[in-house]
């Protein structure tokens, strides 16, 4: 069984109080005061979307086999499309935050109205007989459930909910359920990864047999025309070579004017040329973030966990191993 939500809880400490006849506040005053406070939504983090995840949904047949950079290249419009596609759902989702907020209690205004419960004079000795008396009543009325998180609050047993008492208690449950919504959020994210590679290797396979097919018919076309070749006569044999070398030329010149033009439209990179570097460029392109753009540091750090980022580590096994040099203009 997990950890009580931070709801359950709430509920739990408000009907307690407001079944004590020393509380002057009814439920919804309660729950009305603590809406009040900046405290009373709590705001999950989850991963925002990217350019790439939006491509990423396209059926196999409109990717044409491409590569997301390929792609990209290819169609700037439809790259435009799916950035503004990520950042409306972006905008939609996420809010920003102060960092400098979390893990604060926020409830200073409940705290200061529960403290009101306190015994009014705590210089009177036999203040804690009146308290006590009210409380037997209230646990005679009042429901098991309620007795129990009322005594696991007042662990010192003196009928009397102090702030202190009240804090621990909330903090540890509050621990608890935070344990076990990133215990969630864990499990949600490897299954997405777990599909993520499952898609990838069916691709990769079908990439392959679709390879493999036009190597085949590729190789027998070339033995036919080999053994064509063989019953001509010598001259029409020269012929046909010089021509095939002419189209090599042609092929090899087109070839080179391809790339020079694609070298033309690839970002420019003046850094160095190292791990961390590739990294970057490789993630900004991923997540369809601006090449000339910085990824913000605790962004930064998040995504070098998920994708297991180590220096050390940096070869053809990793998906940005020289992706400066393939994917950059660097002159």
């Amino acid at each position: 069984m997990g950890a009580p939500s931070r709801m359950n809880i709430r509920t739990e400490v408000f009907t307690t109080l407001a079944n004590n006849p020393n509380c002057e506040y009814s439920l919804e005053q309660l729950e009305d005061f603590f809406s009040q406070t900046s405290g009373a939504e709590k705001t999950t983090s989850k991963r925002r979307t990217s350019a790439f995840d939006m491509w990423k949904k396209l059926p196999k047949e409109e990717k044409e086999d491409l590569k997301w950079t390929e792609y990209k290249t290819k169609y700037p419009d439809k790259f435009e499309e799916f950035q503004t596609q990520a950042d409306e759902y972006n905008k939609e989702h996420f809010e920003e935050k102060h960092k400098s907020v979390k893990k604060k209690n926020n409830n200073d205004e409940l705290k200061k109205e529960i403290a009101k419960l306190k015994i009014k004079d705590s210089s009177e000795k036999d203040s804690s007989v009146t308290i006590t008396e009210p409380i037997k009543t209230i646990t005679e009325s009042s429901s098991s459930d309620n007795d129990d998180t009322f005594c696991k609050i007042d662990t010192n047993n003196d009928g009397v909910i102090s702030r202190e008492e009240y804090e621990k208690y909330v903090n540890e449950n509050e621990d608890k359920s935070e344990e076990s919504e990133k215990h969630e959020e864990h499990e949600t994210h490897e299954e997405s990864e777990a599909h993520e590679e499952s898609e990838a290797h069916e691709e990769s396979e079908a990439h392959e047999e679709s390879e493999a097919h036009e190597e085949s018919e590729a190789h027998e076309e070339s033995e036919a025309h080999e053994e064509s070749e063989a019953h001509e006569e010598s001259e029409a044999h020269e012929e046909s070579e010089a021509h095939e070398e002419s189209e090599a030329h042609e092929e090899s010149e087109a070839h080179e004017e391809s790339e020079m033009t694609n070298n033309v439209n690839l970002p420019v990179f003046k850094g160095k040329d190292s791990a961390l570097n590739n990294y970057k460029e490789w993630k900004k392109d991923e997540l369809g973030v601006d090449p000339t753009k910085s990824i913000p540091g605790s962004d930064l750090k998040e995504y070098k966990d998920e994708d297991g980022f180590d220096p050390k580590e940096y070869d053809d096994s990793k998906l940005w191993f020289e992706y400066i040099k393939n994917n950059r203009q660097t002159d």
